[in-house]
């Protein structure tokens, strides 16, 4: 279960977050608090890589996050983008809502990774729903 709270995760986040064009940070996560801990890990490793380096974006996509940051040397980029790969990798197999072990869920065309429980909850009132769901 994810141990981080969102709260928590923005603070540290905020610093890398770019400027936007009032050269303010407008940090925010567009995927739920069960990956909070994969988020700050990824950040924890890039940070000892790269210490400045810049957040775009985070937000979850076809059930998996998405970690989108800003250009880095030539002399780091295929390590810095592998921890990311790993990140976004363990996101396919870890709820998005809670951090439990998750397996990849579609409801009228939405896909999310969740645990069995959050499934339930998160489909309750739909009838098209697949638990267990696999890209064909």
């Amino acid at each position: 279960m994810t141990k981080i709270t969102t709260e928590y995760l923005l603070s540290i986040l905020t610093p890398n977050f770019e400027l936007n064009r009032r050269g303010k940070r407008s940090p925010y996560l567009e995927c739920d608090a069960g990956w909070n801990d994969i988020i700050a890990d990824l950040h924890t490793k890039l940070a000892m890589l790269y210490p400045n380096y810049s957040i775009l974006q985070i937000k979850e996509k076809l059930g998996g996050l998405r970690f989108y940051t800003g250009s880095v040397s030539d002399e780091i980029h295929n390590e810095f983008h592998n921890i990311i790969g790993l990140a976004e990798e363990l996101s396919y197999r870890t709820c998005e809502a809670c951090g439990a072990k998750g397996t990849m869920c579609k409801r009228e065309g939405w896909i999310k990774t969740l645990c069995r429980p959050c499934f339930d909850v998160w489909s309750k009132d739909s009838e098209n729903c697949q638990y267990g769901f696999k890209w064909e």
